[in-house]
C-alpha cells in the first residue's frame, strides 16, 4: 500500500464478504458493507474491535482501476487519506 508516497507493508486478504488486514503482526477482519458502486466501509468483527478498541467510522471510495492496481481516498471524520493498493498474486 502507498499513502500520500510513503510506502507502508499492509497486506490484506478479501474471502467473499470479510477482509482479513495483516499489519505489524496483527491480524484484524471485518464484514464488507458495499454502499454503492466503488463504495464501501468495513465493519469490524468484536474480535477486532476488541484489539483496537473504540474503531473511528470511514468510507473508502475507489477512484481508478488500472489492471492490478487502484487508488483510492479514504474519508474519515475531518481527514481525507488517499493511496495506492497493488494486488500480489
Amino acid at each position: 500500500m502507498q499513502i500520500l508516497g510513503e510506502f507502508q507493508s499492509y497486506n490484506f486478504e478479501r474471502k467473499e464478504d470479510i477482509q482479513y488486514e495483516t499489519y505489524s503482526g496483527q491480524t484484524y477482519s471485518g464484514k464488507i458493507n458495499w454502499l454503492k458502486n466503488g463504495d464501501y466501509t468495513i465493519i469490524p468483527t468484536e474480535k477486532t474491535k476488541m484489539m483496537l478498541g473504540d474503531i473511528p467510522n470511514y468510507m473508502v471510495r475507489i477512484l481508478k482501476i488500472n489492471g492490478n492496481e487502484y487508488l483510492y481516498e479514504k474519508i474519515e471524520e475531518n481527514q481525507v487519506q488517499f493511496g495506492k493498493i497493488n494486488k500480489i498474486e
